[in-house]
């Protein structure tokens, strides 16, 4: 059938009910925002007629009869986005990706961090952002269309990158993503080295110290 209003309900504020023959749509008038479930989303029943508000309690007319929701469980019928960290790059070259753990030395540190989200509807309006901790721990939003961010010259350190999205019925992911990475100090910045150096003058200093006193 087509996608044509079989009703039109104004709910509590701010929402506005639309039912059509591919389910429901909630309009929020105060963002503009449009939340759309139906069948395939968990929905009672695949043809809806009607639907009625009264504070948090939402009625659905059906062919299969009258339901009795909460207003709060359509945003638990839409589904989150799955993210997955699919590829990494090294210094533009592929590097094989195991588990949410990444160990590399200092060299190794010009990352490109690729990335899919899967939604049951509408994959390519996606929206993403990322953050990595130990370095800033505010969201950055990735401009659509692009699935990698580009980490060029990371210092040795610890680092969390973390990834979430935002599908197009406006939920977002809800747990994020991650990618644990160590970067190793280069070796003349490890604890083992500055010792060897601090023993290598204490003794370098003993010899110089014990040749003059004998040379006198």
């Amino acid at each position: 059938g087509n996608n044509a209003c079989r009703y039109l309900h104004a709910g509590d504020e701010p929402y506005l009910w639309i039912v059509h023959s591919e389910g429901i749509n909630r309009y929020d008038i105060r963002t503009g925002s449009m939340r759309h479930v139906n069948a395939s989303d968990g929905m009672l029943s695949k043809n809806i007629y009607s639907v009625h508000q009264s504070g948090e309690q939402l009625l659905v007319g059906t062919e299969d009869g009258l339901f009795q929701l909460e207003v709060d469980d359509i945003e638990k019928l839409i589904p989150p986005t799955a993210l997955h960290i699919n590829q990494l790059k090294i210094w533009a070259a592929d590097y094989p990706l195991q588990g949410d753990e990444l160990s590399l030395p200092y060299n190794q540190n010009n990352l490109e961090i690729g990335f899919r989200g899967i939604s049951i509807k509408s994959f390519q309006k996606i929206d993403y952002r990322y953050r990595m901790l130990g370095i800033d721990s505010t969201w950055t939003d990735i401009p659509k269309g692009v699935q990698f961010v580009l980490f060029p010259q990371l210092s040795y350190g610890d680092y969390q990158f973390e990834l979430e999205a935002l599908n197009a019925d406006g939920v977002r992911s809800t747990q994020a993503a991650t990618l644990n990475i160590n970067i190793s100090p280069p070796y003349w910045r490890t604890w083992w080295f500055s010792s060897l150096v601090i023993g290598g003058i204490a003794l370098l200093t003993s010899l110089i110290v014990n040749i003059i006193f004998r040379s006198r």
